[in-house]
């Protein structure tokens, strides 16, 4: 009775600790151009991150002259900041951006929690194994077929329209988690207040295009050396319910390269019956309805990097 009391006890403690505590981010100024969430940077930069299995590893990776982690193991291991799941995020710009590497014949995932204006969490989750859109009230699950592998990329979600057109008649409030899964290379995780120059489209919805009427680049604190080869993607959810666009996008390698994008279309993929491996991929969805929404429209631009030719590792 006694080991049972003590248990209870410093359970209470804990949660009134981290109730005392509050959002992980909640005290901190997100009015700037960019809020980092995540570096490579310091004594123990995965502090605040909960591993499930395997641990990412820290490596120096020399194409993007900085540390990275390496995500690795099988679907069920991943990340998750924050590491306790009775704290959040109070992430609040519009833009969340992952500058990941995915390797060819991998699969990836990656979740957010996110609140809306009524306070209400919704949970969205991206997965390479996934052939289409499904979705309940309160859950969606998003095919992330656009992403290039083999090629260092800022991947931008832009929140207000992945919660406003996957959750209707809701509106965007926070990120309060992320789960960041197998297999991929990861090396910051940073909001803008703004979308980057060069990527909205006319096709661009107008919860992206029109939440605000100004474009900043890419921060040099956040963006990759110069000399680096790397793409930047705006994921979309396409008004097209056939096919799934890719705009492709030509690497950069130095700031002064000039190059043209061109479009490609992407047939839609319709392999329905593997559904049963991506559930398998992201843990248990059993719980996602059979709803669709249309496929994955990807806007890929080369950005400029650093003119006086410095990065921040």
């Amino acid at each position: 009775l006694t080991e049972i009391i003590l248990k209870a006890i410093r359970r209470l403690s804990w949660n009134l600790l981290v109730f005392a505590m509050g959002p992980l981010f909640g005290h901190d100024y997100q009015g700037g151009p960019y809020f980092e969430v995540f570096s490579t940077q310091g004594k123990n930069p995965v502090a605040n991150w909960k591993f499930t299995a395997k641990p990412a590893k820290k490596v120096y990776e020399k194409n993007v002259k900085s540390y990275v982690y390496c995500c690795e193991g099988g679907p069920t291991n991943k990340m998750q900041l924050p590491k306790d799941d009775k704290q959040s995020l109070a992430l609040v710009q519009p833009f969340l951006v992952f500058q990941l590497y995915l390797l060819e014949g991998h699969q990836f995932s990656l979740e957010l929690s996110v609140s809306d204006s009524a306070g209400t969490r919704r949970r969205i989750l991206f997965s390479t194994n996934f052939t289409e859109i499904k979705r309940t009230p309160l859950h969606c699950q998003i095919p992330l077929k656009s992403v290039r592998c083999n090629l260092w990329t800022n991947l931008v979600l832009p929140l207000p329209e992945l919660v406003g057109r996957n959750f209707k008649g809701h509106t965007y409030q926070s990120v309060e988690l992320i789960a960041v899964g197998t297999v991929c290379k990861l090396r910051k995780i940073f909001s803008l207040r703004h979308l980057p120059p060069g990527l909205d489209r006319p096709t661009t919805h107008p919860l992206t295009r029109d939440h605000s009427s100004a474009r900043e680049p890419i921060p040099k604190a956040c963006d990759f050396a110069q000399g680096t080869e790397c793409t930047t993607l705006l994921f979309e959810l396409d008004e097209d319910a056939g096919t799934t666009s890719l705009p492709e996008a030509n690497a950069r390698l130095g700031a002064a390269s000039v190059r043209d994008a061109a479009d490609t279309a992407l047939h839609n993929d319709t392999a329905h019956n593997h559904g049963a491996r991506s559930t398998a991929s992201s843990g248990d969805l059993s719980h996602v309805g059979s709803g669709h929404i249309p496929p994955i429209r990807a806007h890929h631009v080369t950005s400029q990097g650093n003119a006086d030719g410095t990065g921040l590792a």
